[in-house]
């Protein structure tokens, strides 16, 4: 699956075809549609501000999707608001509207808003449900020529933000491995002093640039949206292509900021890069059976157990067990 951003006299044709189809499953007809050279020269002006926000969803070249985003005032704030979720009838029913979701909502992080809004006809059950399952809820009735519902999902419970790491964040990245060395260290390989110092780090962002313009490894601080303040770092490593195409994951969090609820959206934004922008397929995660808290973590960001790798990696100088998890992108 592929998000493409709309070129209006490509796909002209499409996005009014999409479009028709999305009011006659909401309203049983198309008669609200309106002007088609209204909405085009509307699609135009929004591609100008959100080249992002109008997209087209492929798969394998063949349009199978749309979505229209935007950033907009309301009350007092911005907010983001979804003016189009769309799937043509056969894709409907397989779970990719996930990717949808989680498209929009990296948009939506990545321009900083605390919430987003969209319509849905109450006639419309099943996507009255699915809004539901992915955490939006009724905020009012409104009534213009149609009855539709205004849901709202909440954002600031995400008050975090990822970006590659540059050599600017060696510093604080060292900060936070000294200060919580003890806490670590019960879960990391044991380290030459080295990695301790600014150098050391210094050569691990380096490792991590080449990687990710490699395509092997990216590597992501964890910043709060208010302050810009790194708090940890999470990483897509191993990363193997052709017919596997799959990463691996791994994270830290400062200790201050435990129990907060970062470490769920890092990793939840994270698995968003990993299929959304990097199209990858899988991504596993390995936690030792007595860490808990990250299996808590894995379990809220929707990974499922696989099994128990034995004596499976080396850490704090003893070879341990592992649970495996994983993700998949037809979840």
């Amino acid at each position: 699956m592929e998000f493409r951003t709309i070129d209006v006299k490509k796909d002209k044709e499409t996005i009014i075809s999409f479009r028709k189809d999305s009011y006659r499953v909401s309203f049983g007809s198309d008669e609200g549609f309106g002007d088609e050279d209204d909405y085009v020269k509307r699609i135009e002006e929004r591609v100008q501000s959100f080249p992002d926000g109008l997209v087209l969803v492929e798969d394998n070249g063949k349009p199978i999707g749309q979505i229209e985003l935007q950033i907009i005032p309301y009350e007092g704030n911005d907010i983001g608001y979804v003016n189009l979720f769309y799937l043509t009838p056969e894709n409907r029913g397989k779970g990719l509207g996930q990717h949808l979701l989680a498209y929009a909502e990296s948009f939506f992080n990545r321009h900083q808003v605390k919430a987003y809004h969209l319509r849905v006809s109450p006639t419309n059950p099943f996507a009255v449900k699915f809004y539901e399952k992915c955490g939006l809820r009724v905020l009012e009735e409104e009534t213009s020529k149609y009855v539709v519902w205004r849901m709202v999902k909440d954002l600031s419970s995400s008050n975090i933000y990822l970006k590659l790491l540059e050599m600017k964040d060696a510093e604080a990245i060292l900060d936070i491995k000294r200060r919580n060395r003890d806490f670590f260290q019960p879960f990391e390989p044991i380290r030459d002093e080295t990695h301790f110092t600014l150098e050391g780090q210094e050569n691990e962002i380096a490792n991590g640039m080449q990687g990710a313009q490699n395509d092997q490894s990216y590597s992501f601080g964890i910043f709060l949206k208010e302050n810009d303040e790194l708090i940890g770092r999470i990483a897509l490593t191993g990363i193997a292509r052709g017919f596997f195409q799959n990463a691996f994951v791994g994270y830290y969090i400062d200790q201050t900021h435990n129990g907060k609820g970062y470490a769920t959206a890092a990793v939840s934004l994270c698995v968003e890069i990993a299929f959304s922008e990097l199209k990858l397929h899988r991504v596993e995660a390995s936690v030792m059976p007595r860490n808990l808290p990250s299996i808590r973590v894995l379990e809220k960001a929707g990974f499922r157990h696989e099994g128990l790798a034995k004596t499976y990696l080396k850490i704090n100088g003893t070879w341990e067990d592992h649970k495996r998890f994983a993700i998949t992108a037809e979840q």
